[in-house]
């Protein structure tokens, strides 16, 4: 965990709102995202897209929506 914890302190984005949000939720939408941190839709879009790119978080589209999670968060809990 402190390796996610280390690539997110690297991004530019709220560290202790976003650890707090993902580690609460294993899996979240990009609706519910926006809601929880209280930011606009293209601003959660950015951090959700910096995240990735970051390999802290992966994405899998299911028909319309977008489902946000941590990879090594999903197999701790399993």
């Amino acid at each position: 965990m402190k390796n996610i914890e280390e690539k997110i302190e690297k991004i530019n984005i709220d560290y202790h709102k976003i650890t707090t949000f993902l580690f609460s939720n294993p899996f979240t939408s990009i609706k519910s995202f926006k809601e929880k941190m209280w930011i606009a839709e293209v601003t959660a879009t950015r951090n959700i897209k910096k995240l990735e790119e970051n390999k802290v978080i992966n994405t899998i589209k299911i028909w319309r929506n977008k489902l946000i999670f941590i990879p090594e968060f999903i197999d701790l809990l399993s």
